[in-house]
């Protein structure tokens, strides 16, 4: 039987270890794999639903990513309980030093997430980045496969030291839980254009930018309002300039929430103004935003542009630019024809080509492979 634990350093609600625990799920569901969590630290939020959907999870309390090496027995442990036929990553990591401390030999998987991690030496900008980069140099070579999850990741990954075998296993949604909104009253050239936007409250994500292009609409008497979900250290300063730029009737900071499915359904185009300064390795909320019936207003960075046709499914504009996003939002504002064609296409490509049940067909095979292989 293939078993595959998911070794994460703690359960923070964010994209990369939601997709990690619904992935979980579907193999258990759909393709007979004993999928677990593991949780280096603590698995939080993301270990309760996880539970509650019958996931096998384990938190082992350890407060720093090198405590695992001077106290490896915990880990020996739970893995040796597991038996596990092979071990997946999140990202390059002191994990892989830990396993080997725990004398832990079972084949391993990385997911590469982080695009950050991949940039030139010169633009990591913080330790733990740069620690993941060092990690991957010093154990590419003994890792069994590596997972990038867009085209775009996997061919920067393809510039680095990377992993003996490399295969591209795009993030998918659940398509059956991000449904459309059939109610939504955007046909009527007088409504309101409830926009969405959603991630960590962090610089690069360009949340700043998407306040500036409301500034322009209100000001062009466009009728508007703009959701944003999600918490970070930027709320502050957001918050100061939503009142700064007299918004307060027109954009919300709604906080994090773990119900997506449902703030996407509540709105009628979703807007990503992730800047240049950005490494967007995938943009799943893009996808959940697609797979909810909604068009995308994404910049042209990393992965983002990949994800939809322009003009078809969604609008590409140039990052930095809020400008560039009141204009685009402004086209849906005055084109009802245009949100509701592009939010139809939307809906059909997150379908065809990230589905959650296509990535976990992808990664059971791959784990399948390594049944049989001594540990």
């Amino acid at each position: 039987m293939t078993t595959a634990v998911f070794l994460q350093w703690n359960g923070t609600n964010g994209g990369a270890e939601n997709y990690t625990r619904n992935l979980a799920r579907v193999l258990r569901r759909d393709h007979a794999v004993d999928a677990r969590l593991l949780f280096l630290n603590d698995g939080g939020s993301i270990e309760a639903t996880a539970r509650q959907q019958g996931i096998p999870t384990l938190s082992l309390g350890y407060r720093s990513g090198l405590q695992p090496l001077e106290r490896p027995e915990p880990l020996r442990t739970a893995l040796k309980s597991a038996r596990p036929t092979s071990i997946v990553l999140v990202a390059y990591g002191t994990a892989h030093l830990c396993l080997r401390a725990a004398g832990i030999s079972a084949p391993i998987v990385v997911v590469q997430h982080n695009g950050e991690a991949l940039r030139p030496w010169s633009w990591l900008r913080s330790r733990h980045v740069a620690m993941e980069r060092v990690m991957r140099l010093v154990m590419a070579s003994r890792t069994q496969s590596e997972v990038a999850v867009s085209e775009y990741m996997g061919g920067r990954q393809l510039r680095v030291r990377h992993a003996r075998s490399l295969l591209v296993i795009p993030n998918g949604v659940d398509t059956d839980v991000f449904l459309p909104n059939e109610e939504r009253p955007c046909a009527s050239a007088t409504a309101t254009l409830r926009v969405a936007a959603a991630g960590r409250l962090v610089p690069e994500k360009g949340f700043q930018l998407a306040l500036q292009a409301m500034r322009s609409l209100v000001d062009r008497r466009v009728r508007v309002r703009l959701d944003i979900a999600g918490g970070g250290p930027q709320r502050q300063q957001l918050a100061t300039m939503i009142t700064d730029l007299g918004l307060e009737s027109h954009v919300r900071l709604v906080g994090a929430t773990s119900d997506m499915a449902s703030f996407w359904r509540l709105h009628d185009v979703a807007v990503v103004p992730s800047t240049s300064h950005s490494a967007e390795s995938f943009g799943m909320v893009a996808v959940e935003a697609m797979a909810s019936g909604l068009p995308v207003i994404a910049t042209c960075v990393g992965a983002l542009p990949s994800l939809f046709d322009d003009g078809e499914v969604g609008l590409l504009v140039r990052p930095d630019s809020a400008t560039a996003l009141a204009t685009a939002l402004e086209s849906y504002a005055t084109r009802r024809d245009l949100l509701i064609a592009h939010g139809v296409a939307a809906r059909d490509s997150a379908v065809r080509r990230f589905s959650l049940d296509a990535s976990a067909n992808r990664f059971a095979t791959l784990l399948a492979g390594f049944c049989g292989r001594d540990t």
